[in-house]
């Protein structure tokens, strides 16, 4: 079992509230946490892969967009990947290049407008299924392990958020797509099997 912190960076901004290529903050949405498993996989007695798994949570955040929207910035993420390990004779390393998919959904809730501090009673998500490519190398020290991902997922999932209204009122909020292509970047730290 692996626990993982990681953030993402993503190839456009969403009104200037995400990190991207261009503008990077630590601490700026979305950051996410998670725990999983990463090395290598047994099959059978002769055969086994390489690779990771990950269960992450986006850990809630306020935004502002539209110029008169602030929301809370939450949502999920699960991704795996598998392939080979570079370092596979090694005993206290890892290098691992995969191919994988993560599956997931960017949720916007508890808007409010700005400037009235109107509530807007509203659930707006926008699902992502991103292939992905990924390299992850593993340091094995005693019973701990130490892992370091870099990976680039590209979003094939429509780019508009689904709308939920918990009222039966239309809303007056017009939230713009975002495609969630991009890089990831995560650390983690586990016990050794």
């Amino acid at each position: 079992m692996v626990l993982t912190y990681g953030n993402n960076v993503y190839d456009r901004s969403f009104q200037g509230q995400v990190n991207t290529l261009d503008s990077f903050q630590l601490g700026r949405p979305l950051q996410y946490i998670g725990f999983g498993a990463n090395g290598h996989f047994v099959i059978s007695r002769k055969a086994h892969v390489a690779g990771h798994f990950i269960l992450g949570k986006y850990l809630p955040q306020q935004i502002h967009f539209n110029d008169s929207t602030n929301a809370k910035l939450s949502g999920s993420t699960f991704g795996f990947g598998y392939g080979f390990d570079c370092f596979n004779k090694a005993e206290k390393i890892d290098f691992i290049l995969s191919a994988g998919l993560n599956l997931g959904r960017m949720k916007l809730t508890q808007a409010t407008n700005s400037f009235t501090g109107e509530k807007v009673e509203l659930s707006v998500k926008n699902m992502f299924v991103s292939p992905k490519a990924s390299a992850m190398l593993i340091l094995y020290i005693q019973k701990i392990s130490l892992s370091f991902n870099a990976e680039y997922g590209y979003d094939i999932s429509a780019s508009g958020w689904k709308r939920k209204l918990l009222s039966n009122q239309e809303s007056s909020l017009n939230v713009p797509g975002y495609n969630q292509s991009g890089l990831g970047f995560s650390v983690g730290i586990g016990r050794a099997f």
